[in-house]
């Protein structure tokens, strides 16, 4: 059974052509809804995957005013800590200083009474010396002679 193409009809060529098309046709467009389908849920986790970033900015958003916030709060009780500390520091440089002139003016007495009282002693001495020697008491003179010596300090 040859059959000759000259002799099949045009319609029926046309036909199967047509067919054959359909068929193409139908396969593209199966593997085409296969593509768009992944690329639907493609989009959806994109969309899911950009929802949850959104999410993540605003919280690392909040997480930033109060942590800028807290940071406030410490540096103004840091300030407060650092001037007080500098009013102790001040305080304590005028106790310091305070206390070295008390020490100077102690030295100074404890050095003019020691003075004072080796002179004394001296006198004593002295007065001893001359009562062993049978020499007179000179009370009177050296009390003269101190008489002027604290004149010639109170100038």
């Amino acid at each position: 059974m040859d059959v000759d193409v000259t002799t099949l009809p045009i319609s029926l060529i046309l036909e199967g052509l047509v067919t054959v098309l359909l068929a193409v046709t139908t396969c593209y467009c199966f593997v085409l809804d296969r593509r768009l389908s992944a690329l639907r849920n493609g989009r959806d986790e994109l969309r899911e995957l950009i929802k949850g970033l959104s999410e993540s900015v605003e919280k690392a958003q909040t997480s930033v005013l109060q942590l800028k916030a807290t940071g406030q709060v410490t540096n103004k009780e840091l300030q407060a800590v650092i001037e007080k500390g500098r009013i102790l520091a001040d305080e304590l440089s005028m106790m310091i200083e305070s206390g070295n002139n008390i020490a100077d003016r102690l030295a100074n007495t404890a050095t003019s009474e020691s003075r004072k009282r080796a002179e004394e002693l001296t006198e004593k001495i002295s007065r001893q010396k001359r009562k062993l020697q049978g020499q007179p008491d000179t009370d009177q003179s050296e009390n003269d002679h101190r008489l002027m010596k604290a004149l010639q300090k109170a100038r």
